[in-house]
């Protein structure tokens, strides 16, 4: 029985984890595009878009930790309905 709950409070961590992680990540994706619309200064500009190719294959990856959970989503919903 210990077992268990040890085995679902991995489970519930690394799921929060995860929802953490890829709501980090949504938010740094807006934030990188904020500054290019509120200073056009050619400096920042640079620095931004080289921030935006360094983290671009990381909030990729938040992408599809955020389509696997609505896909989650999706297959609840269905049970929910049957």
């Amino acid at each position: 029985m210990i077992f268990i709950f040890a085995l679902l409070s991995i489970a519930m961590t690394i799921t929060q984890t995860i929802v953490v992680v890829s709501l980090f990540f949504l938010f740094a994706r807006i934030l990188l595009y904020i500054p290019i619309v509120l200073n056009t200064d050619s400096g920042v500009f640079r620095t931004i878009t080289r921030a935006k190719s360094l983290n671009l294959n990381i909030i990729n990856q938040g992408c599809c930790i955020r389509r696997i959970f609505q896909n989650l989503d999706f297959i609840f919903q269905k049970i929910h309905l049957h």
